[in-house]
């Protein structure tokens, strides 16, 4: 059987606030929801990076960090929220 939903823009965004809302709910039930932070090694793998730029990132102050004993912490927002343009494309050879 197949079929065929038509959705106006207003009932589908609700239904993606209503879905995230939900796993979120889960994910916090389970404990899976971590930290408001990202270590240094979590934003490079976000970022598909490296560590060693996103401690550029962060002497250029365009990723604020959180000294915590010898590592930093960023803030997860700002990571996931980092403008694309503040990533250097890589050189690529062929």
């Amino acid at each position: 059987m197949e079929m065929t939903v038509t959705l106006d823009a207003e009932t589908l965004q609700a239904i993606s606030a209503s879905a995230a809302e939900e796993v979120l709910r889960l994910l916090r039930e389970r404990g899976e929801v971590g930290s408001p932070f990202f270590t240094t090694a979590e934003a490079a793998h976000v970022l598909r990076t490296t560590p060693a730029r996103i401690r550029e990132l962060v002497r250029e102050r365009q990723l604020t960090g959180f000294k915590e004993g010898a590592r930093v912490l960023l803030d997860r927002e700002e990571v996931l929220n980092l403008p694309r343009k503040q990533m250097r494309a890589a050189k690529v050879t062929t």
